[in-house]
């Protein structure tokens, strides 16, 4: 048996994850929802519950959202020192 679906509204996936900034630090937007986005990083976000300004530009557009860190977890473990992990997190709009 699947899961119950929590939200409460549908996200979209994006086709290509778009990049952005949370800060100085370097995002992607993975999908987003007319209530909060999920983003992939680095592991360089503010902690749960805290603020954080996100922006990036779509189709041309610069676009800047005040946000809440509602959930961050680990997307894909570094397999080297050379490399960085990947983290999802979950960001709801302010």
């Amino acid at each position: 048996q699947l899961p119950k679906e929590r939200r409460k509204v549908s996200r979209v996936k994006l086709s290509r994850p778009l990049p952005g900034r949370v800060g100085e630090a370097r995002i992607f937007l993975v999908d987003a929802s007319v209530e909060g986005i999920r983003i992939a990083h680095q592991g360089s976000l503010p902690a749960v519950g805290q603020s954080c300004h996100v922006s990036f530009a779509w189709e041309g557009q610069s676009i800047e959202i005040d946000c809440q860190v509602i959930h961050n977890t680990l997307f894909r473990l570094a397999k080297s020192s050379a490399e960085k992990s990947v983290y999802h997190a979950g960001l709801r709009i302010a």
